[in-house]
C-alpha cells in the first residue's frame, strides 16, 4: 500500500503569498496532491521530498525496491534513508544536496545512476529520475521533488562486464566488486580448476590468443574450455558467462 502524509503536502506549500490569487493557490495544491497519488501508484519506486527533504510520499515500489516500510521512513531526511554514493564512491545525498540546489536555480537534473542502501544494510544499483514540482509563476517559492527510481543492479553488472571485456585500460570505481574473491579464484563449484582460471581471464578481458599464451595452451583447448563453461553455466556467451561470475560473486559476499 502506497502512503502520503496530506498534512506534509500542504506544509510543503504553506498559505498563499502576499498577491496570490487564494484560488489559484487551492488549485495548485489540490492539482499536486493529485500528482502525488498518481506517482504513488507508479510501477516504479517514488520518494516524494518537501522544501526541508523531508520525506512526504513512499510508495510501494519504493518499499520492495529498498526493503523500507513507509511508516519507517515518512517524515525522514530523504539523505538518512536513501545516503546515496555515486561511482567514485562519492556521497550524493546530504542536507541541501546539489538536487535541491539546482531546482532552486530552475537548472533541469539529469537522470543519474547511484548506489543506494536498502533496508538490510546492503547497497543497490538505481536509476533515478528526478521530476521538479514549482509553483506555477512563482519561482521564489520552494520546489518540491519527487525520485523516481527503479533497480538498475543487472545493467551496472553489464556495464562492470563489458568494461571487463573491452581491450581498453581497466579501470575500477571503488564501489565496484570484484568478480574474484579472496583468494583470487571465482569460486563456481561446478567448473573445474582450470575453467575457473579461464573465467578469471576472461573477466579481465583477455581473448581467446592471450588465454593460451598465459595457460600455455592451444587456442582450440581455451576453446573447449569456454564451451564447457557456457554450457555448465546454462549462458550462450562469453559476456553472458562473466556476468553471471559476477552476479554469483555479489550474492556470496552479500552486494546486490
Amino acid at each position: 500500500m502506497s502512503h502520503l502524509v496530506h498534512s506534509d503536502v500542504e506544509g510543503a506549500q504553506k498559505g498563499p503569498e502576499m498577491g496570490i490569487n487564494a484560488s489559484a493557490t487551492l488549485c495548485y495544491k489540490n492539482v499536486m496532491k493529485r500528482l502525488l497519488r498518481v506517482l504513488a501508484r507508479t510501477a516504479d519506486g517514488v520518494c516524494a521530498i518537501d522544501r526541508d527533504q523531508t520525506i512526504v510520499l513512499w510508495n510501494a515500489s519504493a518499499e520492495r525496491i529498498l526493503g523500507f516500510a513507509a511508516k519507517h521512513v515518512l517524515g525522514l531526511p530523504c539523505c538518512e534513508v536513501l545516503r546515496a554514493i555515486d561511482d567514485n564512491g562519492c556521497r550524493v545525498c546530504r542536507r541541501n544536496c546539489a538536487m535541491l540546489r539546482m531546482a532552486l536555480g530552475d537548472r533541469p537534473i539529469a537522470t543519474r545512476t547511484l548506489s543506494s542502501q536498502t533496508r538490510s544494510g546492503e547497497r543497490l544499483w538505481i536509476d533515478v529520475s528526478t521530476l521538479v514540482m514549482l509553483h506555477d509563476g512563482h519561482r521564489t517559492r520552494p520546489p518540491v521533488l519527487a525520485h523516481q527510481f527503479r533497480d538498475a543492479s543487472r545493467l551496472k553488472a553489464l556495464e562492470v562486464a563489458q568494461r571487463r571485456l573491452s581491450r581498453g585500460p581497466r579501470i575500477e570505481s571503488p564501489v565496484e566488486v570484484s568478480t574474484t574473491g579472496a583468494s583470487g579464484s571465482i569460486d563456481l563449484v561446478e567448473l573445474t580448476g582450470r575453467e575457473k582460471e579461464v573465467l578469471e581471464l576472461l573477466a579481465d578481458g583477455a581473448g581467446t590468443r592471450s588465454i593460451a599464451g598465459h595457460l600455455f595452451v592451444s587456442t582450440a583447448t581455451v576453446r573447449n574450455h569456454i564451451a564447457h563453461i557456457l554450457s555448465k553455466l546454462g549462458v550462450h556467451s562469453r559476456l553472458e558467462a562473466v556476468i553471471h561470475a559476477i552476479e554469483e560473486e555479489h550474492e556470496a559476499a552479500g552486494v546486490p
